[in-house]
């Protein structure tokens, strides 16, 4: 059993010493499978957080399996003892490792606006709109906590700049149709 903890210990220790070298030099990925949507799995996962099994859950396993079986059967341990702490470590470190994972991948953010937000906002007008969609003016509205200029048009009288609008519905993938604010 302890060359297997050995083993263990030297590949996932390797593979982790690799992986933080390659994360310095810009080569961040990590291989992972969305377990996501198989039931049993994603059952159990939801209950502690984790959501995917990646290669760095994997390597923390292994590392933490064999580093804890080394230590324990260094301490004299039984080897029942060793082989059950040398598994709670591993499952500990896959399952922490994997939350950690996913507590970053939250802090993710894509940047795009989405236009269907905007419905229902209060805006400024920028550029003057012409009446009755003859034309199309500007605005500056706030959506996703971001202040945001789109082009709008108005099936109302001429609304002209500085004056307060609301946003009625979205007419295209950059152009709003907005009236006067009440």
């Amino acid at each position: 059993m302890v060359t297997i903890y050995w083993i263990c210990a030297l590949v996932g220790g390797a593979f982790m010493v690799l992986q933080f070298l390659l994360t310095l030099m810009g080569f961040d990925h990590d291989i992972e499978a969305d377990v996501a949507n198989v039931d049993a799995v994603n059952a159990v996962h939801e209950g502690v957080g984790v959501g995917q099994i990646s290669l760095r859950t994997i390597v923390a396993f292994l590392t933490f399996f064999g580093l804890g079986g080394l230590a324990a059967n260094e301490g004299g341990w039984d080897p029942a003892w060793t082989l059950l702490l040398a598994s709670g470590l591993g499952v500990g470190a896959f399952y922490g490792v994997g939350w950690l994972m996913l507590q970053l991948h939250r802090l993710r953010s894509s940047g795009n606006i989405d236009i269907k937000n905007a419905v229902g906002a209060q805006a400024q007008v920028y550029l003057t709109i012409p009446a009755r969609k003859s034309g199309a003016g500007k605005i500056t509205v706030t959506v996703q906590g971001r202040s945001v200029e789109f082009k709008a048009q108005t099936s109302g009288e001429e609304l002209h700049t500085g004056s307060a609008c609301r946003v009625v519905s979205v007419l295209g993938p950059d152009l709003l149709l907005v009236e006067t604010a009440t």
